[in-house]
């Protein structure tokens, strides 16, 4: 059990038949660090839930669907009613809290029962209980499920957000903000709305105080107006007759001159024709000698790549035979070392073992030699005396044996610092052959090292050379290919251009921006209506369609008012609208159109392709109008005494239209003229420019081909250039190899003279201390010496020695000596035998005729190859001779055709001239029949405005002013007469009803509708009416024939007198009601002026109520977030550092600073040693770390959890971030006093915990078991074992 003073903690649980615990089972005490363990499916989760489940988690989040599901079922059994989970807490005051939560299940649902300390409670007060020991439950910042540990790293920016203001509390002033935020916007709007009342209120007070003028003089003003307009009238008409005069002349001239321009234009395409005709055949010729060149230039081309490759194989050889022949001569001197050397060591060990053999035959000798021997009496005199020499000086015989064994280790160190000073005298002397040797390998390799290096250098400058050269080319390539394809869309483009005139594109435009401006604008009738066959029926659907082809067609009235408004403001050239609204269309003539099923003409509806919604517009303008083969069928259905009905119809050959009346228009060239563009000639003229830059770039093309056939030549030298690196790359290799042992080989020759010279004072010690040693050897030998001799006096006498110690030393020194002398020539031996071994091992002549071997094959592929160099070499000639023929027949075959496209091009300058000429004149005919034309509109608009406002102009033979007749009256008769039985087809063609035009606005005239024609008719007929200028009352040619007129001004000046009297007739209109509504409006303003002010005060208000709320939402969640984001970094640095490292970055950023809340969290972190990637991207482990990071940041914030529940967070850990992570909960429940309870299945987790709490299955009762286990009771046991050991 934990204290007090370990902080809060949960101490037991108690589960009830909850999920697979059944019965009773109380679990605990948890430690400060507890791990819970047991195999899979045993109910290690379940204990998890029954945590989560006692806090007040949803079912849903504990792998159960309902609150039935978490109570305890066994198979074959009847189902429980009950279930329950009881946590008994400890507050850091060591109070004790029963937290129980009980599952009662009633029919086929279940509630939840919640209790602490026995009493029953609601939800809410069970909650805020939790929060108060710093359990935020829905935040779930302390509870990590199974297979959740990475979702919480990976958790989006708005759940962070949402954990955040869970955690920091700010989630309780969200509903009052959202409120208060909903009625500031309702204010603000409201304050709007009467702010808008209000300002339209004092816009209407404002016009009804303008309007208080009484109308005084009204009908004398207008007389004064009536007789300005006149004379207006008259004087425009005057000038407009003599400047039709004065243009007709002009129009003659302009048509003789016309006339011989032609002419000489008709001579000059018949010279450029034949001159074409001419270049056609050259040019011919000019690609067959093209075609034959590029064959032998393939044919070359393919021949070059084969020489030059075995050009650059034979190079390559050479250079692996010059390579072969270095190592072969270094080979060879080294065979000649190597044998050398083994002759030299076969004769040391022939005299080492002769040395051996002598030895072992001198021994024999010695053995020979030795006779003396001792009776048995002896030996025992022998044996009993040495017994009482050893008596009597025991004490001299250990002194003696001691320095002898002093004596004995120093002479074995001597005879070890002989040997190894020999051993080394014998390793310099090789090393300093060897170190010989290798200088001489260091020097050649880098000499070989320049070699390929200039070789390298070379070669790449050669490539990037190439290179160089094949990417310009590539580019202007490139270039000149994007051209080509920007030339034939241009020339596309111009011919295009060449079929659409000039007002069309300016229409079309127009159109488009109405469309970006109104909504309900659908296009003109040439954009919306298209002939099924364009080759068969478009020349009669341009005559049908006719001026309606660029009639707009929309969806109402009030978009077509809208569109005019917009083409005054802008002064643009007036439009046709067709508002699908308003237009009135028949049906179409169905017994008609079956009378023409088996002929071959067709009714102009079923020709036309358009969308469905416009269909009352496409028959407003065709209506039942017949498009026929050819004329003659056309006046049979038009003429035809079977056909009592008149019908509309126009032929598909020639575009001839015949109106219901019999009157007949168009005809061949009539429709072909209307469609040509003005600037026709001069577009053809660019277009032949056009074509003539592409036939140049595709000449300079030809040229770039030459260039780029280096690619291959390129290729090879790359491929070379990969052997010399990979050859410079190996010898630097070699030379840093040589390097490093000619530094070792010096290091150690360095050290051994070190050694050597450290040996020698050494040895001299080591002799002196011998010496002296001698000496008390000699003086304890002495004495024991003088008692052996008296001991052993009889004995020497008897076996004829000086002493008893002359017979012990010819026995003992005779084997001492034999077995030194094998030992040290039996050592010699086998020195010089490894070292035999080890010079015959090197196989330096297997390796000499495997370089000779290689230098014979490469001879012979040499060989093979110079043959095969020839052989192309003279194939390639051939071809290059080929091909520098058929270059110069090419050559000259194009300078003909050259100068044949000079010539043309020379013709076709003077004809552009010629029909620029043309051009220049017809416009100016143009220009003078439209000016012409506009003059005599301009008189019919005169004429029609002095009916319409009934003005009378003196005429000549009339002695008072009259009305001009323009014919019109009958017209009108006409038109009243025939109104029941007009017909569809003519509706469409006056369009004077449902069509709205831009005139229509200023004069509602039918002639504005009518086409071309028409208006010509009518203004012919306005010829006949003379207006008298010389009339006795007014006098006109003598007031206005004089030059010092000026016309502009004087119409300016009769303008300015018809609108300033206009003008005061609008001033002097009164209104009388003003006054009235002026009173009513200053009532109703005062009254919305009152809501204005009363819906500002109240928006403030609303306002400023929310700024408070807002600003302690933000304060909250800030406070909690700026802790929590300072505090993360350092948490996962923390976890995840080790000794090699301080350990990984992590940081939290913020969407919006202004309103955090409403946006996202974003969550970063970077493992040691990696570089930076999203969350997402992390491993498992790496996720799980910086989730824990995560977690513990949040508990940083307040430090209020008491308590982490981690289910199975290990299970991605490697095992060093598992030490890691143990380490850093260890640190935490140590420090903060936090408890850890951890569901783990890794021992390197679960055993560094204080307790263990074990979970099994019991099979008999199909219930899940628990044991308890405190490993810290084992840790004192085995401290305590280790301390008695």
């Amino acid at each position: 059990m934990l204290d007090s003073d370990d902080g809060a903690h949960i101490e037991t649980l108690t589960l009830e038949n909850f999920k697979t615990y059944k019965g009773k089972h109380v679990i605990g005490p948890f430690l400060r660090f507890t791990s819970v363990i047991g195999p899979n499916g045993s109910g290690k989760s379940n204990l998890m839930d029954a945590i989560c489940f006692v806090l007040g988690v949803n079912s849903r989040d504990l792998r159960g669907t309902n609150l039935v599901d978490l109570i305890y079922h066994a198979a074959g059994q009847e189902p429980l009613s009950r279930a329950s989970v009881e946590m008994d807490f400890v507050t850091k005051d060591g109070e004790h809290l029963i937290f129980k939560r009980t599952i009662k299940k009633e029919s086929r649902s279940a509630s939840s029962v919640y209790e602490i300390d026995g009493e029953d409670i609601s939800y809410e007060t069970y909650d805020n209980k939790l929060k108060e020991i710093g359990l935020y439950v829905k935040a779930k910042n302390f509870l990590v499920f199974q297979g959740g540990v990475e979702s919480v790293a990976a958790k989006s920016p708005e759940e962070l957000t949402a954990m955040i203001e869970e955690i920091s509390g700010s989630e309780k002033h969200k509903k009052k903000y959202e409120d208060l935020k909903k009625i500031m916007e309702q204010e603000e709007e409201n304050t709007m709305f009467n702010y808008q009342k209000k300002k339209g209120i004092t816009s209407e007070k404002r016009q009804f105080k303008e309007q208080r003028a009484e109308a005084l003089s009204y009908q004398k003003l207008a007389a004064d107006r009536e007789k300005a307009i006149l004379q207006s009238m008259l004087f425009q008409l005057y000038k407009i007759r003599e400047r039709i005069d004065t243009n007709q002349g002009k129009l003659k001239e302009k048509n003789k001159l016309l006339k011989d321009t032609t002419a000489k234009k008709a001579e000059q395409e018949r010279l450029l024709k034949s001159r074409k005709a001419e270049q056609a055949k050259l040019h011919k010729s000019s690609l067959e000698l093209e075609n034959k060149l590029k064959k032998k230039q393939k044919t070359l081309d393919d021949l070059q790549p084969k020489w030059l490759k075995i050009q650059e194989e034979i190079r390559h050889l050479n250079k692996r035979k010059e390579s072969n022949q270095k190592k072969k001569t270094e080979k060879e001197a080294e065979y000649e070392v190597q044998t050398k050397e083994i002759e030299s060591l076969e004769a040391q060990l022939a005299d080492v073992e002769t040395l051996q053999k002598e030895a072992e035959k001198r021994f024999s000798t010695e053995n020979e030699q030795e006779s003396i021997s001792l009776t048995a009496e002896q030996a025992e005199q022998y044996n009993a005396g040495k017994a009482q020499v050893a008596k009597e000086t025991a004490a001299d015989q250990a002194e003696l044996t001691q320095l002898v064994r002093q004596q004995k280790l120093i002479q074995e160190s001597i005879e070890a610092k002989n040997s190894k000073q020999q051993e080394l005298e014998d390793r310099r002397r090789h090393l300093t052959q060897q170190y010989d040797e290798l200088e001489k390998r260091f020097e050649r390799v880098n000499n070989a090292k320049e070699a390929v290096k200039e070789q390298r250098v070379r070669l790449d400058t050669e490539i990037k050379t190439i290179q160089a050269n094949n990417k310009k080319a590539q580019e202007r390539q490139k270039f000149l290919i994007d051209q080509l394809e920007d030339d034939t869309r241009r020339i596309e483009e111009q011919k295009v251009e060449l079929k659409v005139s000039q007002r069309r594109i300016n229409i079309i435009e127009t159109v488009e921006k109405f469309k970006k401006m109104f909504q309900g604008v659908y296009g003109t009738i040439s954009q919306l209506v298209v002939p099924v066959d364009n080759k068969r029926y478009g020349l009669a659907t341009t005559v049908l369609l006719g001026k309606s082809m660029d009639s707009v067609v929309v969806e109402t009235q009030e978009v077509a008012i809208e569109c005019v408004k917009y083409l005054h403001e802008q002064r643009k050239p007036p439009m046709t609208f067709l508002p699908l609204d308003k237009i009135v269309t028949k049906e179409v003539n169905q017994r008609l159109r079956n009378n023409l099923s088996n002929s071959g003409s067709k009714m102009a509806i079923d020709i036309l392709n358009y969308p469905t919604r416009i269909q009352n517009a496409v028959l407003y303008v065709v209506g039942n109008t017949i498009v026929c083969p050819n004329i003659e069928d056309a006046r049979k259905l038009c003429f035809g005494k079977s056909n009592k009905d008149r019908h509309r119809a126009v032929t598909m050959d020639n575009g001839t239209l015949i109106r219901k009346s019999g009157f007949m228009t168009g005809g061949p060239g009539d429709q072909e003229k209307r469609n040509k563009d003005w600037d026709a000639e001069l577009a053809i003229a660019a277009m032949e420019k056009l074509k003539t830059d592409r036939a140049n770039r595709v000449n300079e093309l030809r040229e770039l081909s030459r260039t780029l056939l280096e690619v291959e030549r390129e290729q090879l030298l790359a491929s070379e250039l990969t052997g010399i690196k990979q050859r410079e790359k190996d010898l630097e290799a070699e030379a840093t190899e040589l390097e490093k042992r000619l530094q070792e080989s010096k290091n150690e020759m360095k050290a051994i003279k070190k050694t050597l010279g450290d040996l020698t004072p050494q040895k001299t010690a080591e002799e002196g201390e011998i010496k002296k040693l001698n000496k008390s050897i000699n003086k304890l030998r002495d004495r024991i010496h003088t008692k052996e001799d008296a001991v052993f006096k009889r004995l020497t006498e008897a076996i004829g020695v000086e002493n008893i110690r002359d017979y012990e030393e010819k026995r003992v020194m005779i084997e001492k000596d034999k077995m030194e002398t094998r030992l040290k020539l039996g050592n010699q031996k086998s020195s010089i035998e490894n070292k035999l071994e080890f010079e015959r091992g090197r196989n330096v002549k297997s390796s000499l005729d495997k370089i000779v071997d290689e230098i014979k094959d490469i001879n012979k592929e040499l060989k093979k190859l110079h043959n095969e160099e020839e052989r192309q070499k003279d194939s390639v000639t051939k071809a290059q001779e080929a091909v520098d023929k058929a270059e110069v027949d090419y050559n000259k075959q194009k300078t003909s055709v050259e100068e044949m496209e000079s010539t043309i091009q020379t013709t076709k300058k003077v004809l552009s001239e010629i029909t620029s000429a043309v051009g220049n004149i017809t416009r100016q005919i143009t220009i003078v029949e439209t000016e012409i034309d506009t003059l005599r509109s301009r008189r019919h608009t005169l004429y029609q405005r002095c009916k319409v406002e009934q003005i009378k102009l003196p005429l000549v033979g009339s002695e008072e002013l009259e009305t001009p007749n323009t014919n019109d009256d009958e017209n009108d008769t006409e038109r009243q007469g025939g109104e029941g039985e007009k017909s569809q087809e003519e509706e469409g063609e006056e369009k004077e009803r449902d069509v709205m035009d831009v005139e229509d606005v200023e004069f509602n005239s039918q002639e504005k509708q009518m086409g071309s024609q028409e208006m010509r008719e009518m203004t012919d007929r306005e010829e006949d009416i003379v207006v008298d200028f010389e009339h006795e009352v007014h006098g006109l040619r003598k007031k206005y024939t004089t030059n010092k007129i000026d016309e502009e001004e004087t119409n300016q000046q009769f303008l300015e007198q018809i609108n300033t009297l206009t003008a005061e007739m609008q001033k002097l209109a009164p209104n009388l009601k003003a006054i009235d509504r002026f009173e009513a409006v200053s009532e109703r303003l005062k009254v919305t002026s009152a809501q204005f002010d009363d819906a500002r005060k109240k928006a403030e208000e609303a306002k400023k109520e929310f700024n408070k709320v807002k600003a302690m939402r933000h304060k909250t969640f800030m406070t909690a977030f700026t802790k929590i984001a300072s505090i993360i970094d350092g948490t996962y640095r923390e976890i995840t550092k080790d000794d090699d490292h301080i350990g990984g970055t992590a940081y939290l950023n913020l969407e919006n600073t202004q309103e955090p809340y409403l946006y996202g969290v974003k969550y970063n972190a970077m493992p040691p040693k990696k570089k930076f990637r999203d969350i997402d991207q992390l491993s498992g482990g790496e996720k799980t770390v910086a989730a824990l990071a995560l977690l513990f940041a949040f508990y940083g914030y307040n430090k209020e959890s008491p308590f982490f529940v981690l289910d199975e967070i290990d299970a991605a850990l490697d095992q060093a971030n598992i030490t890691k992570v143990v380490r850093y909960v260890k640190f935490c429940a140590e420090q903060f006093k936090l408890q850890f309870i951890v569901i783990s299945l890794k021992p390197l987790f679960y055993s560094q915990a204080e307790g263990l709490i074990g979970v099994f299955r019991d099979q008999e009762v199909e219930s899940s078991g628990v044991v308890s286990i405190r490993l810290s009771d084992f840790n004192d046991v085995n401290e305590q074992q280790q301390q008695q050991q």
